[in-house]
């Protein structure tokens, strides 16, 4: 999620940017690229792309599989 706390906490709707590990070879400026640890919870090296930022319904979000650290965020806001 990227929307902000108070979003997060009482909005209906959060805004998420998808992962992907299509291409993940090819980082554009405008993707992250996040290793698969047990902290982020991912399977495969993948990347995100916040050129596809999109809301989402709350109650969508099923279950927790991780979070990235703050260099992920720091290389997200030059993103």
């Amino acid at each position: 999620m990227i929307s902000n706390d108070i979003q997060n906490e009482y909005g209906k709707w959060v805004v998420v940017v998808p992962f992907t590990t299509d291409s993940i070879e090819n980082i554009e400026p405008f993707e992250v690229y996040v290793k698969n640890t047990k902290e982020t919870g991912l399977e495969y090296p993948s990347k995100l792309k916040f050129n596809y930022p999109r809301p989402v319904d709350r109650e969508r979000l099923k279950e927790y599989l991780g979070k990235i650290d703050r260099r992920i965020i720091e290389q997200a806001k030059q993103a």
